[in-house]
């Protein structure tokens, strides 16, 4: 009969003696399921194999989005704002390639061989370290305002008025002067310094040829730019890879012995910065899984540990990634630290089902009677846990920011898939163990024996301490600080800031502007002109903007040209007749003449368009060939890391209505404030979820509301404490570590399920459930802990704080856990003890 075998329990192991049969009528589903594991432990252990396999070549598919905007929901508009601007620029993204040299011809030599060699490639559309300017050197009478234009045809046609009346030539040899009737006898000055002066910066000079030099001539930069799109990683990779190859086959040091070169740009630090992100996932991955093992091994003093807790654990694992592949396609910069940070929360369950039937086993029991045990027992522990957790993260999904939904779906995923695999392929792996003898049962001490009945110690203490460090924390928490400064949680590369501030030399201007893509050009004027008025608005401390540049900025409007063209006209005529006079009256070596002539040839220009303009220029004023539109650049006259400040600039320009028609500015401080209260607003919303389903899913279960409110108890006061350490510590909330509170609020909960559940199962007995599974409860936090102390070395600032809020947090909470709370259980013992 199946149910007589199902009772029997001469499987157990070789070194069980044989127990009697239990009677038919106590055989339950469980027992069957237990029969059932032991006759098939080895197909379940292939069926573990075979989705372990599967899951992974779906897993390696996984991509990681680095870009912060993927944390925002779709839809949001300022995200949207910027993914239109580089959609229709491509980014205006290149790639800067650094020379330092101590003598700049030599840096030109070999910026032109290395220029010559990188345009052959078939990505690049322009490869200059210099610009030509020719073009605003002969046309720079176009950028002079016409009152300016029209002074110098006054002050031309007072001087040639003066000439006319008073001409002094020579007729074969003889001196020869005439002065009309009423004529002038003071010679007007013909001066134009102080209309030039107003003009030298904006003009190119008298060079044809603007270098990307320093000012100490000790570095120029190449500037690269590619075709399409930049912002694919594995374009930008496959660039910086082209770029290295060729400058080690250039030999710089052949040109020079002191040249260096170097990447950089916004291609270069993409990739750079995306290395560093699986730099950190990889190395704080290995310490911290290694950390993981070595404290597994230490608490249970056996190697074969990791091998019971790590096989059914590398399934949940592979299949949460699987699962996230398949639904959400990809990881963004919060998510990927769930590789390390789910590693330690799914070994829990594992920590737990050990622990439990190592304690059975070495009792005495056999080993149905240890399964049965952590099904019956420790599963409605784990199950709860499990219940409870899942739901806080699952409650994230409901937030619209996706730092928080995307973490709250595949931590909540990996916590039901770890908690399947753990209680299926556990169990198959701890048989098959048994049966080839490689599980050896504990010894059980008397020690041990005597310490089961003993109560547990310094109740008072503990809880007085506990009470004030409670009021301690209430007092300080609501004093919880924000962070307003973005650059304290950016991610930092030394290598990007080497040569960001090498870069600035260069090229000085802000990099944090904002743009405005505009289809027509009729609207780019009226659209400067709305913003020149919000510029000027603005006073002192409450400018936000510096400047606003357009396609004006370097091709003047039609119009305006029209009229200076008049005017610049005139002039040239003033000046040919000028030249005349002097043919006909001056000497034949009249230094007049050479002036007159070299200043014709600023004239007959005609109208320019931005079609006349260098390929660099026309790319930043009218972004790629393809997109048939107009570039509009504002300025902040500000650093936009300051909360304070971008909201200030963001305000400004947020919504520009001009022409008729509404335009919107694209900027990542725009996204960072929206960002931020959107977090604010979602955080709140999030814990408050959490709270909410956790409460529910204990009263459930426990049916009890006394009960409900007991099990919180070490949770709440956990959290309050971490919130009090935090203001005492200065540690700040910001968009990364905000997702560690309603993670906390629902891994934190765990501890008091299995404490309070074992301490049902034992009728009292606090210490020895402290001891017991409070040990445990201790190493299953310690093991999350590890796997969120992984984000500590990461090159973010941002995530490293998410590491240090957690592992604060899940320390309160278990500190909470294992005096305050079996203290209060102990003390209502007494209590009711006294009672009765």
């Amino acid at each position: 009969m199946a149910e007589a075998g199902a009772a029997t329990v001469l499987e157990a192991g070789a070194d069980d003696p044989p127990k009697p049969r239990i009677p038919e009528k106590h055989v339950t589903f469980l027992d069957h399921w237990i029969s059932f594991l032991i006759a098939a432990y080895i197909p379940f252990l292939l069926v573990a194999g075979v989705l372990s396999y599967f899951s992974f070549e779906i897993a390696k598919g996984l991509k990681l989005d680095a870009n912060i905007t993927s944390l925002m929901p779709d839809g949001v508009p300022s995200v949207d704002n910027l993914k239109t601007v580089i959609d229709k620029t491509g980014g205006y993204n290149n790639a800067m390639i650094l020379v330092e040299s101590p003598d700049p011809e030599i840096a030109f030599r070999y910026l032109d061989d290395l220029g010559a060699r990188i345009r052959q490639e078939d990505w690049v559309t322009s490869a200059e370290y210099s610009e030509n300017t020719a073009i605003f050197e002969r046309n720079k009478l176009i950028y002079v305002d016409q009152e300016d234009l029209q002074e110098m045809d006054r002050r031309l046609a007072e001087r040639m008025e003066f000439e006319k009346k008073n001409l002094d030539f020579s007729v074969d040899g003889i001196p020869v002067e005439v002065t009309i009737r009423d004529a002038p006898r003071t010679r007007p000055a013909l001066e134009f310094e102080d209309i030039e002066s107003k003009y030298r910066r904006k003009q190119a000079g008298s060079s044809t040829t603007k270098l990307f030099t320093s000012e100490s001539k000790d570095l120029t930069i190449l500037v690269v730019f590619p075709q399409g799109g930049t912002t694919n990683v594995k374009y930008s990779r496959k660039i910086i890879r082209d770029l290295e190859a060729i400058i080690a086959e250039s030999d710089a040091q052949s040109y020079h012995p002191e040249l260096r070169v170097t990447i950089g740009g916004r291609i270069a630090n993409r990739v750079a910065s995306f290395d560093s992100i699986m730099s950190d996932v990889k190395d704080s991955g290995l310490w911290s899984i290694l950390a993981i093992f070595l404290v597994v091994v230490l608490f249970y003093r056996r190697l074969m540990a990791i091998f019971y807790i790590g096989l059914p654990l590398s399934v949940g694992f592979l299949l949460t990634f699987a699962l996230t592949k398949l639904v959400l396609g990809g990881l963004n910069l919060v998510t990927v630290f769930l590789v390390l940070i789910l590693f330690g929360l799914g070994i829990d369950f594992g920590i737990h089902n050990l622990a439990r039937y190592d304690e059975v086993r070495k009792s005495g029991a056999n080993m149905r009677t240890a399964l049965r045990t952590i099904y019956a027992k420790t599963g409605q522990a784990s199950l709860l846990a499990g219940i409870t957790t899942t739901c806080g993260f699952y409650s994230l999904m409901l937030t619209n920011f996706k730092a928080f939904s995307e973490f709250g779906f595949i931590a909540g995923s990996g916590i039901v898939l770890t908690l399947f695999t753990m209680y299926v392929f556990f169990p198959a792996l701890m048989i098959f163990a048994e049966k080839i003898r490689l599980y050896r049962p504990p010894r059980f001490s008397q020690i041990q024996k005597k310490l089961k009945t003993r109560p547990f110690p310094g109740v008072g203490p503990i809880m007085g301490l506990g009470t004030v460090f409670v009021f301690a924390a209430f007092y300080l928490a609501p004093n919880i600080q924000f962070e307003d400064d973005f650059g304290k949680i950016k991610t930092k590369v030394p290598e990007i800031s080497e040569t960001n501030d090498k870069i600035r030399k260069v090229f000085p201007l802000r990099t944090d502007k904002a743009m405005v893509f505009v289809e027509q050009l009729e609207d780019v004027a009226p659209l400067v002109d709305e913003l020149e008025k919000i510029r000027l608005s603005r006073s002192g401390d409450d400018v936000t903007i510096e400047k606003v540049k357009s396609i004006y900025s370097v091709v003047p409007k039609s119009e305006d040209q029209y009229e200076r063209l008049e005017a610049i006209d005139s002039i040239q005529q003033k000046l040919l007749e000028a030249r005349r006079l002097l043919n006909d009256f001056s000497t034949e070596n009249d230094p007049r003449k050479q002036d007159i002539e070299e200043a014709l040839q600023y004239f007959g220009v005609s109208p320019l368009t931005a079609q006349d303009l260098p390929t660099a220029v026309q790319r930043m004023y009218t972004g790629s060939p393809e997109s048939g539109g107009y570039l509009v650049y504002i300025y902040n006259s500000k650093g936009m890391s300051k909360l304070e400040n971008a909201e200030a600039f963001v305000n400004d320009i947020r919504e520009i209505e001009a022409n008729g028609k509404k335009f919107y500015p694209a900027t990542e401080a725009m996204i960072f404030v929206d960002m931020i209260n959107l977090m604010k607003q979602d955080a709140a919303r999030a814990i408050g979820v959490v709270l909410a389903s956790v409460f529910i899913v204990l009263l459930v279960a426990l049916r009890r509301l006394k009960h409900t409110i007991v099990v919180m108890v070490p949770v709440v006061i956990g959290m309050l404490w971490m919130l009090g350490l935090m203001v005492a510590l200065d540690i700040r909330l910001n968009i990364f570590n905000m997702v560690v509170l309603p993670t906390v609020l629902g891994i934190g909960i765990d501890n008091g399920i299995h404490i309070f559940h074992r301490y049902q199962e034992e009728g009292g007995r606090v210490f020895h459930v402290v001891r017991t599974t409070g040990g445990a409860a201790f190493l299953t936090t310690l093991t999350t802990m590890l796997g969120f102390a992984g984000t500590l070395t990461a090159s973010n600032q941002g995530l490293q704080s998410l590491g240090l809020v957690a592992c604060l947090g899940l320390t309160c909470c278990m500190v909470s856990s294992l005096t305050v709370f079996p203290a209060i259980l102990q003390w209502t013992d007494t209590v009711r003890n006294a009672r009765s």
